[in-house]
C-alpha cells in the first residue's frame, strides 16, 4: 500500500483482515482493516460486499462517541478497500474470555451500561450495528468499552458464515432471531446481541452453540439458554433477569431501546451490593425468612418482604396450595417497631402460632406458623428491637452497677434523680398500655368489617416469590 506501512496482523474476520500499520505521511499508528472478498462470491455478491464495506466506512466516520472506536481514514489503495481506525490499547472481550478471565457481576453490568450508551448514540444517528460479538467489543486498559466494526455484517449468506465443512467462521450465535430469518433489523436486534455477550461474560458459556450452523440457528430461534445462575450461582437474580429480557425471541418483549437498557442496568448495578448482602444473610441464617418444615412447602424458603408478606391459597408472596381450611388470602406478616407481627385475615380455618390460634401476634425466631397442613418456621433476625444485638447487659455486683462482669462499675445515681427519670417513664408506659390494648381493640373491631375487601384490593396481583430449596 502507498499510504500505510503494515507492521503486523491483529485479527481476521469473515470480511476483512486487521493489521497494525503506520500512516506514512505523519507516522501515526492505526488499526488498518482491509476488505477481503471470499473467492466463491458471484459478481452481485461481490458488489454487495463492497457496498457494505463502504457503508461501514461511512458509518464509522460519522460516529463520534467515546464508546465507539473512531475511524480516521478510508478509501481505495492499490485496488484494496481499507478503513483506518484508532488503535485501541487493550483487548477484545473475545480475547479476555479465551484467557479464562472471570468477570464480576458488577463489571458485567458496567459493560452493559457502557455498550448500551454507545449504541444508543449510534441508533439515534440511524446506525444499527448488526454484528455485535465478543470479537468487536474492546476493553481498554482503563476498563472502558469501545465498540468497533459497524455496518458490514448486515449482509451475509450461508456460505459466508460457513466453510465447506459447515463450521462457523462468522458470528450467527450472537444474531437476533429476526435477523437470522431475514426480517427487519432494528435497534432491538443489537439489544439481543449484547444480551448474548453479557450471558457469556456471566456464565462462561455461549448462549447458543452447536456442532454446525443449522443447529446454532435452530437454538437461537427455538431454545432458551440455561439459566445463568445455574452455571454461576454468584450472579444476582436481578442481573440474570435483565439479560434474559434482552434475549427474548420476540423483539417486542425485549427492552425497546438502548436507553431503557442503560436505565435497567444502572438500577441493577445499584442493587447488586444489597442483593449480595441479602444472599450472605440467607446463607448465614440471619435474613428474616419463613422455612417450610412440614406440608407441601417443606424445604422451601421465603424471604420476608420489607413491608408486608402475604400468605394465601392462590394469591400472595407465599402460596400455600389448594386444600380445605386455607383462604385465598389467609394471613400476612408486617414489620413493626417491636419486630415482625403475624395477622390472621379473619379466616374460618384460622392461623396458628406454636399450636395456638391467633388474630395478631408477634413472632420470634423459632416460632412455628401452621395454616392447614403447612408449617412454616420463622428464622433469622427478628423479635423485639435489639433482641439480636449485644447491648451490654447490666449486671449487679454488690453496690456497683456495671455493663458486663469484669467491666469498670458505673457511679451510683442519686435517688431524687431516679424518681425524676421514672416519672416520664411511668407516663409513657401508661400511654403505651392505652395504645397497645385499647386502640388495637378498636382497630380490630373496625378491621373485621373491612378485612376481606381490603385484602382482595391490595394484594390481588401479588405473585409468589420462592428463594429456593
Amino acid at each position: 500500500m502507498k499510504r500505510y506501512k503494515i507492521i503486523s496482523e491483529l485479527g481476521k474476520g469473515a470480511t476483512g483482515v486487521v493489521f497494525k500499520a503506520v500512516k506514512l505521511d505523519d507516522g501515526s499508528t492505526v488499526a488498518l482493516k482491509k476488505l477481503v472478498l471470499p473467492g466463491h462470491l458471484d459478481a452481485n455478491e461481490e458488489q454487495e460486499f463492497i457496498k457494505r464495506f463502504k457503508s461501514e466506512a461511512q458509518a464509522a466516520l460519522a460516529l463520534k462517541h467515546p464508546g465507539i472506536v473512531a475511524a480516521l481514514d478510508c478509501g481505495l489503495d492499490e485496488g484494496t478497500f481499507f478503513i483506518a481506525y484508532e488503535l485501541v490499547e487493550g483487548m477484545t472481550i473475545e480475547e479476555a474470555l479465551k484467557s479464562e478471565r472471570e468477570f464480576a457481576p458488577e463489571e458485567v453490568a458496567d459493560i452493559i451500561i457502557q455498550a448500551a450508551d454507545a449504541l444508543a448514540y449510534a441508533h439515534r444517528e440511524g446506525v444499527v450495528h448488526r454484528d455485535l460479538s465478543p470479537g468487536n467489543i474492546f476493553l481498554t486498559n482503563e476498563g472502558k468499552v469501545r465498540i468497533a466494526d459497524f455496518g458490514v455484517a448486515g449482509f451475509t449468506s450461508k456460505e459466508t458464515m460457513a466453510s465447506e465443512k459447515d463450521t462457523i467462521v462468522g458470528t450467527p450465535g450472537y444474531m437476533a432471531p429476526e435477523q437470522i430469518k431475514g426480517g427487519e433489523v432494528d435497534p432491538r436486534s443489537d439489544i439481543f446481541s449484547i444480551g448474548c455477550v453479557a450471558y457469556e461474560l456471566l456464565s462462561g458459556k455461549q448462549a447458543f452453540t452447536g456442532d454446525n450452523l443449522a443447529q446454532i440457528i435452530h437454538r437461537v430461534m427455538n431454545e432458551q439458554p440455561k439459566p445463568i445462575r445455574e452455571l454461576n450461582p454468584k450472579v444476582p437474580i436481578q442481573l440474570e433477569e435483565l439479560v434474559f429480557r434482552m434475549l427474548a425471541k420476540n423483539p417486542d418483549y425485549r427492552y425497546q431501546n438502548m436507553d431503557e437498557v442503560v436505565i435497567a442496568a444502572t438500577r441493577v448495578l445499584e442493587e447488586i451490593p444489597r442483593s449480595r448482602k441479602t444472599e450472605e444473610m440467607v446463607e448465614t441464617g440471619h435474613a428474616p425468612m419463613l422455612v417450610g418444615i412440614a406440608g407441601p412447602l417443606e424445604g422451601q424458603k421465603f424471604l420476608l418482604q420489607p413491608t408486608v408478606t402475604t400468605i394465601g391459597k392462590k394469591v400472595g408472596d407465599i402460596i400455600l396450595g389448594d386444600e380445605p381450611g386455607i383462604a385465598a388470602q389467609h394471613a400476612w406478616i408486617t414489620k413493626e417497631e417491636t419486630g415482625w407481627v403475624l395477622y390472621d385475615a379473619d379466616t374460618e380455618g384460622g392461623t396458628f402460632l406454636n399450636g395456638e390460634r391467633i388474630e395478631r401476634e408477634e413472632i420470634l425466631p423459632g416460632d412455628k406458623i401452621q395454616i392447614g397442613s403447612v408449617v412454616l418456621e420463622f428464622r433469622g433476625a427478628g423479635g423485639h428491637k435489639g433482641a439480636f444485638q449485644d447491648t451490654g447487659v447490666l449486671v449487679v455486683q454488690g453496690d456497683a452497677i456495671g455493663k458486663k462482669a469484669g467491666e469498670i462499675p458505673a457511679k451510683r445515681v442519686p435517688w431524687p434523680v431516679v424518681i425524676l427519670i421514672m416519672i416520664p417513664g411511668i407516663l409513657i408506659l401508661a400511654g403505651l398500655i392505652y395504645s397497645g390494648l385499647y386502640l388495637p381493640y378498636q382497630y380490630r373491631s373496625s378491621l373485621d368489617k373491612v378485612t376481606n375487601p381490603r385484602w382482595d384490593s391490595a394484594f390481588s396481583k401479588l405473585d409468589a416469590t420462592i428463594i429456593g430449596r
